[in-house]
């Protein structure tokens, strides 16, 4: 049955430099018999401990930036990279669409060509010879086919590439990215044919920086960055990956973003209890963002925990760089409680961080200002806001007469 399992894929690349291998160098090994300090061979890691299982009916996206690994994958897939570590297992006629120019010969006609790339996608001479027409046809080159590739314009060079690559009845589809060739009809032309093969394909891998072309052709999703691949969600899923953190492999690679996963999952199914112990083990990593995806659905969970959980927010803190999400949610928390004064207190701490952003303090101000009102009486605060965030706070309340400097606040008895 045609499928895909890679298991703890991992690959390296050698760095090379130009003084590794000059003349010079090599004169000194000899000299003193082939030992020379700091020769050892320098690598970086492409692709790291990867796991993946495909199987009929998997339209697989891959997501990352450049240089994320995206590529480099599709290549093990196809076989033109053997794995350092792990094991890739294909089974299946694989359509490799990475090139469009792999297996050509530029001293060779448009016919011999085809023939090339025949061979070179795993078609037998006889195979190759009862398609040959019907590409020639597609290409739309006419007489050019009889001519040496290097006399073709990229254009024409890229719609011979395109016409014999997806001229293979491929049970699995390797893409990287989504091709467009050619000019306006033969680009129509060349669409229908993609779809159509993908279409008929048991297994699509696909990378590609278009969030909405993942969207439409794939079902699974998975992103990739600096070589360590995240595991294989639903596609409906893939807003969540493209905004989780980066991994890093001090930090266990994607093994955050699982974890994530699962308490948002326990969170889901109302079993709290779950849900924290999961959350807690990525919250000193991740606050921001943790905090901001499902941190608020367990607000209450934090409040049960009353001083405990303001011990723990406190000192997560004083580290420093998640400093301003979490004094956020202590401000939260004691305005949860009725709290203004304590609130404000933590408000005091934000202000004197330098890189808390102005929405996030408008934010927190927002909410004191409007708890002091709720209790009634006037309010002083030593910050100062903008009109438009002053009209916020008080117009849902029907207060006037508000000084936007000061933010005094004397409400009006309707």
């Amino acid at each position: 049955m045609t499928h895909i399992n890679v298991s703890n894929l991992s690959l390296y690349f050698p760095v090379i430099g130009a003084d590794s291998q000059s003349l010079k160098r090599y004169l000194k090994q000899v000299a003193i018999g082939g030992n020379l300090g700091g020769a050892r061979r320098k690598t970086v890691a492409a692709l790291r401990n990867v796991n993946l299982s495909l199987k009929p009916g998997d339209k697989l996206g891959l997501i990352g930036a450049n240089g994320s690994g995206k590529t480099t994958l599709l290549r093990c897939l196809a076989g033109a990279y053997a794995p350092d570590e792990g094991v890739v297992e294909v089974e299946g006629r694989i359509a490799s669409l990475l090139d469009l120019s792999m297996g050509t010969d530029p001293t060779a006609t448009g016919l011999e060509n085809i023939r090339l790339r025949g061979l070179v996608a795993g078609l037998s001479p006889r195979e190759i010879a009862a398609k040959t027409q019907a590409i020639a046809e597609f290409s739309g080159l006419g007489p050019f086919l009889a001519m040496p590739l290097k006399t073709y314009s990229a254009g024409m060079q890229a719609r011979l590439g395109f016409a014999t690559a997806t001229s293979v009845e491929a049970e699995i589809i390797l893409m990287d990215e989504w091709i467009a060739v050619g000019d306006r009809d033969f680009r129509r032309q060349a669409q229908e044919r993609l779809t159509s093969l993908v279409e008929q394909a048991h297994i699509l891998v696909v990378s590609s920086h278009d969030p909405g072309l993942i969207q439409s052709i794939c079902n699974k999703v998975m992103r990739l960055d600096h070589g360590m691949a995240s595991e294989v969600v639903d596609v409906a899923d893939m807003e969540d990956l493209i905004a989780a953190p980066a991994p890093s492999a001090e930090r266990g690679g994607w093994g955050n973003w699982r974890r994530i996963r699962q308490a948002q999952n326990s969170t889901d199914a109302g079993e709290w209890a779950s849900a924290l112990a999961q959350w807690e083990t990525v919250l000193g990593e991740y606050p921001d963002f943790v905090w901001a995806r499902y941190g608020r659905a367990c607000a209450l969970e934090w409040l049960d925990r009353g001083d405990e959980a303001v011990r723990e927010l406190e000192a997560l803190a004083r580290k420093g760089d998640e400093a301003p999400v979490v004094l956020e949610r202590l401000a939260e928390i004691f305005l949860r409680r009725h709290e203004p004064d304590s609130a404000l207190a933590y408000f005091r701490q934000l202000l004197a961080v330098p890189h808390a952003e102005k929405p996030r303090i408008h934010r927190v101000a927002v909410w004191i200002a409007r708890e002091y009102l709720r209790q009634g009486g006037p309010f002083t605060s030593p910050f100062d806001l903008d009109p438009v965030i002053a009209s916020r706070i008080v117009a849902p309340m029907h207060y006037a007469e508000i000084n936007v400097n000061t933010m005094m606040h004397q409400p009006r008895i309707a």
